[in-house]
């Protein structure tokens, strides 16, 4: 269900942002007069950034733990997936809070998706967008939905498909809470690592999902 997640690491948390290099591959040290001093590189699938006053991490954990992100994590495999990230990272990502979320998953069609786009009409205080003929997308300032070929877009890129699916027509069906998440998801607190596997959580939202409440 889980695809893009932003991570986010206080300093008072870590102690010392740049202590995670070590554990990164392709490492880049950077020096502009807007952000100062900081350091990026990568954990798997994840972009990470380093800087004085914490550590930001950014990109797909269906790709970072399963062949890729046409397989939908469950919330097991979350959990799996967060753990292994807490060890190659040497950090309890358990702990560190959500500031993007993604919710998605691939749904088998008779036709191709695109044939369904004139269907799902406008939607109040949303901007309609189809950028081209496989990507339709609803946007917001701080939300967005989209829909796209999921078959077109694996091919294009080398991804792997399961093989129950292989020559299906797929539609990729996306929510991503670009910012703010706990606003919008109205959580008492900051949401964490903790809460992606909570069993509650999770199904909250797989009902938002499910019944594009975060829409209204």
């Amino acid at each position: 269900m889980y695809d893009t997640l932003r991570f986010w690491i206080e300093r008072g948390d870590i102690k010392d942002p740049f202590k995670v290099l070590p554990y990164l591959t392709d490492v880049v040290e950077h020096n502009s007069e807007k952000r100062g001093y900081y350091c990026s590189g990568r954990l798997g699938d994840f972009v990470v950034n380093c800087n004085q006053i914490g550590v930001s991490l950014c990109g797909s954990l269906a790709k970072y733990f399963l062949p890729s992100n046409v397989y939908t994590l469950t919330r097991r495999t979350t959990q799996e997936a967060i753990e292994k990230m807490s060890d190659e990272f040497h950090f309890d990502m358990l702990s560190a809070y959500l500031k993007r979320i993604d919710i998605s998953t691939i749904i088998p069609t008779k036709l191709t998706p695109s044939a369904y786009y004139s269907r799902l009409g406008d939607k109040p205080r949303f901007e309609r967008l189809q950028t081209h003929a496989d990507t339709l997308y609803y946007s917001q300032r701080q939300r967005q939905l989209a829909f796209y070929d999921k078959t077109k877009e694996a091919n294009a890129k080398g991804a792997e498909i399961p093989a129950s699916l292989e020559g299906c027509n797929l539609m990729r069906y996306e929510i991503r809470l670009l910012s703010s998440p706990n606003r919008l998801l109205k959580t008492p607190g900051p949401i964490n690592g903790a809460d992606l596997v909570n069993a509650n959580f999770y199904y909250n939202l797989v009902q938002v999902w499910k019944h594009l409440r975060i829409l209204q």
